[in-house]
C-alpha cells in the first residue's frame, strides 16, 4: 500500500507570486516563508508537511487551463465555511464542480483544490 507524502511542490509563473501569497496565507492561512532560493516559498502545513511554490518565467510555467486540467490538491480546514469566506476575500477563484459537497478553488496560475473538514 502506498500514501501520499507530506511534501509537495508546486511550480507557478512568477507574475502570479503576490496573489498565491495571499491566497495561502489570508485565504488557508500559511505562513510564508523563504525557501532555498530567491524565487522559491515554502508554506509549512499543520501535519508537518510542506508546500513549496517555485515562481518561474510565463514560459516555463502551465497556463490556467492546463493547471486545471492537472492534479487537483485538497486542503483539509478546521471550518471549511470560514476557509471558503476567508479564500473568497483574499480573491481566490472558485471552481464549478459535480461534487457540491466540497468548495473548489483555483490558485493563481496554480492548480485547483478543494476544501475538506480536518
Amino acid at each position: 500500500m502506498a500514501n501520499l507524502g507530506k511534501n509537495t511542490k508546486l511550480t507557478i509563473a512568477k507574475r502570479h507570486r503576490e496573489a498565491v501569497r495571499r491566497t495561502l496565507t489570508e485565504g488557508l492561512g500559511l505562513a510564508a516563508k523563504p525557501g532555498p532560493s530567491p524565487d522559491f516559498d515554502l508554506f509549512p502545513l499543520g501535519n508537518g508537511g510542506m508546500l513549496g511554490v517555485a515562481f518561474v518565467a510565463d514560459a516555463e510555467a502551465l497556463d490556467d487551463a492546463v493547471q486545471e486540467r492537472g492534479a487537483w490538491l485538497e486542503f483539509e480546514v478546521d471550518a471549511v465555511d470560514a476557509a471558503t469566506a476567508r479564500l473568497s476575500a483574499a480573491g481566490a477563484r472558485r471552481v464549478d464542480y459535480h461534487d457540491k459537497n466540497h468548495p473548489y478553488f483555483q490558485l493563481p496560475g496554480g492548480p485547483v483544490f478543494r476544501l475538506s473538514s480536518a
